[in-house]
């Protein structure tokens, strides 16, 4: 893993996954979160990313509390081949514990306790990146018919969801590849077909940003 503390203009590795039979499956890595510098959670799967024609049964949780440099598994996703296809999200509670969903199969399941128990999550739509910006609050985007993205965002841990059109008036990336991403205090910014938006409220309303 790399890492930088000047907003990227210089980079240096962390750490590195041990190449050992007891070590994550590193090569099937669907998504890692840091919490700070020493915890952070990562989910491993067997095939090399999410949607592998492969499968991506099983899949693990496996915690760091020294910045990478040993992992401990704490749980398996109740999934199967046909899972962690769609979005997947983890955050770290004030009590310590992660919380997160994981979509796929056409359902999304939740955990509050660091995958000691999942629960089904039947109201949440099917998204296609998502992030928390706070231990309630959950952002993400889904594809429409005509190619027309949208945003959703919980504000309640992923019980009601609200929903606003991203721009422009369908994805110019064919392969549908946009990224979105918030800060805590709503804003945010929408990459999609080499285009750059903006936006201070939780995308109510977005401002293209113009190369100069």
């Amino acid at each position: 893993m790399a890492g930088t503390s000047d907003g990227g203009s210089h980079w240096s590795v962390l750490w590195s996954f041990p190449q050992k039979a007891v070590a994550p499956n590193y090569q099937g890595i669907s998504g890692l979160w840091m919490a700070s510098d020493n915890d952070g959670v990562m989910l491993t799967t067997t095939g090399t990313g999410p949607g592998n024609t492969a499968g991506v049964a099983p899949a693990e949780l496996w915690v760091t509390a020294d910045g990478g440099h040993r992992w401990r598994k704490v749980a398996s996703v109740p999934t199967n081949v046909d899972w962690v296809s769609g979005a997947l999200a983890f955050y770290r509670d004030a009590g310590d514990s992660w919380q997160g969903f994981v979509q796929g199969g056409g359902r999304t399941i939740m955990t509050t306790n660091t995958g000691r128990s999942w629960q089904v999550v039947p109201q949440a739509p099917m998204l296609i990146e998502a992030q928390y910006v706070s231990g309630t609050t959950i952002a993400g985007w889904q594809l429409g018919s005509g190619q027309l993205a949208w945003l959703r965002v919980s504000t309640d841990g992923g019980r009601h969801w609200a929903k606003h059109r991203l721009p422009p008036p369908g994805l110019q990336d064919v392969a549908g590849q946009g990224i979105l991403q918030f800060s805590r205090h709503g804003a945010g910014l929408w990459v999609e077909g080499g285009e750059l938006w903006v936006t201070s409220d939780f995308g109510h309303r977005w401002r293209q940003v113009h190369a100069t």
